[in-house]
């Protein structure tokens, strides 16, 4: 999303929480750190005015981790220290009388710069990065009904699902990237009339346009149907209702693959 705002010349900053130039510093760090923040750039963005907390992230990384924080604690610490950032953002980027100022937040990280831009009368749009609190109400009713996968991941605190409430109170708009998330936040109460759908984007490699599928007339043994499952391999993912439909294909020429992390014994 940065980089289409930059190229029509709509991107007035970007806060993110780590931004590495190929050769800085943080590039060299060893092991994964470092691997990591080498990926944290793109050239595209290069002369885009970027804000970001790479020092104060690793710091607090450090500090999070020798407190001991894991899971939900660590994930809250995380969205608490980056949102107060990137409200002090919003309230220093210069703006211009002649345009419309729009921040764009995603969500469980847009409380903090959303009170500000609502204080400076800005728009405010948020990236509603999953399908809410019911996701989690389907997960556990999922474990519930299928326990040999394994029980349901720990749900968020209730102060997580409080503050995204205030989250979507402040935005004008919702965006969402599918129908079901837009169902699934209709059904906690979210107004329909602020989302709106815009599928996730894809973009190939260089040489995908030239890719050509070649399908057979009918699958067979020698060329069965080829079916590829990624993501974990667990309830929330749909698992097993996915290896349900599969036992009712028993028969025929049908290959399924899936490639993640094994969430439990199947």
């Amino acid at each position: 999303m940065p980089r289409a705002l930059h190229r029509r010349g709509s991107l007035r900053a970007l806060a993110t929480d780590a931004w590495a130039v190929p050769g800085d510093l943080w590039t060299q760090l060893p092991g994964a750190t470092g691997q990591r923040l080498s990926e944290r750039f793109a050239p595209e963005l290069a002369q885009a005015d970027v804000r970001d907390f790479t020092g104060s992230l690793v710091a607090h990384e450090m500090l999070w981790r020798a407190r001991g924080l894991s899971r939900w604690a660590l994930a809250m610490a995380r969205n608490g220290w980056f949102q107060q950032r990137a409200a002090h953002v919003v309230g220093d980027v210069p703006v211009t009388t002649d345009q419309t100022t729009v921040v764009f937040a995603h969500s469980y990280v847009a409380l903090a710069p959303f009170r500000e831009a609502k204080a400076r009368g800005y728009r405010t749009v948020l990236g509603q990065i999953d399908p809410g609190h019911q996701h989690f109400q389907l997960v556990d009713r999922l474990a519930e009904r299928w326990p040999e996968f394994g029980r349901a991941p720990a749900a968020p605190p209730a102060e997580y699902f409080a503050a995204w409430r205030e989250e979507c109170e402040l935005a004008d708009w919702i965006v969402v990237n599918s129908e079901w998330s837009r169902d699934s936040l209709e059904r906690a109460g979210i107004p329909g009339a602020k989302l709106k759908v815009i599928p996730l984007a894809y973009e190939g490699e260089s040489g995908a346009m030239g890719f050509e599928r070649h399908v057979p007339i009918a699958f067979t043994a020698d060329r069965p149907l080829r079916a590829l499952f990624v993501g974990s391999a667990a309830v929330y993912k749909g698992i097993p209702s996915l290896l349900e439909a599969i036992d009712q294909l028993t028969g025929l020429p049908i290959v399924l693959r899936l490639v993640g992390e094994l969430a439990a014994t199947i």
